[in-house]
């Protein structure tokens, strides 16, 4: 493969992707890119070697087109300035110098920025790794009991908190994992300032003796 003065070896993956930008604007057929791809391959598995000698009837098999179509397809890349062909004579196959399309690209790829906006070829950025949720990790006593003294909870019995949900696995009581202690400590100490407020504002209880003597609560009574 020809690259350009100083360089150093052939990236195969940087070709091929250097290639899929290129073949945007380009009218390649689609024989003659899968005649580029061919050379390619075959150039990648003999380590480069340049010229490229590769006889008809493996470019056939590879690119599943006739004699006709690699024909076509090759005067197609030549054309294109992909690569050279030297013919040589009676039945020896013909050889290839096959370009640097990286070597190309740095000075195209302005115009192909350009050409895919005005014809509104969206650009194709790699997919984004899913976020990895980090595994839930029970609190201690003394981490819920620093929480709870930070934002004022002193409604909340860490250790009794701790407790409640290790005796269920840390699941609440719709059998959903916890994800958050935290939101839980909140919800905890709402719940209890609003059992405290109720409680506030309930009549007192008053107990009655039945009639075995012992004590039975038979409900809420006004104070008069």
């Amino acid at each position: 493969m020809r690259r350009s003065e100083g360089s150093v070896g052939v990236n195969y993956l940087a070709e091929l992707r250097a290639f899929d930008i290129w073949v945007v604007t380009s009218a390649l057929s689609p024989n003659a890119r899968l005649l580029w791809h061919a050379l390619m391959a075959t150039a990648n598995a003999a380590r480069w070697k340049s010229p490229l000698s590769v006889p008809m009837s493996t470019l056939e098999a590879k690119t599943g087109a006739s004699a006709r179509a690699v024909y076509r397809a090759r005067d197609e890349l030549e054309a294109a300035g992909l690569i050279s062909v030297q013919h040589r004579s009676g039945r020896q196959s013909a050889t290839y110098d096959l370009h640097s399309i990286v070597c190309q690209i740095g000075t195209q790829s302005d115009t192909i920025y350009k050409q895919n906006k005005t014809n509104n070829i969206p650009s194709v950025s790699p997919p984004k790794a899913p976020r990895r949720k980090s595994a839930f990790v029970p609190p201690t006593v003394e981490e819920v009991r620093d929480y709870c003294r930070e934002k004022g909870y002193a409604d909340v019995d860490p250790a009794f908190f701790v407790a409640y949900y290790a005796e269920a696995d840390w699941h609440d009581r719709d059998g959903k994992p916890v994800k958050n202690w935290k939101q839980r400590v909140i919800t905890w100490h709402m719940r209890e300032a609003k059992g405290a407020r109720q409680r506030a504002a309930d009549p007192p209880r008053r107990r009655m003796e039945d009639a075995t003597g012992q004590g039975a609560e038979l409900g809420f009574y006004d104070d008069n």
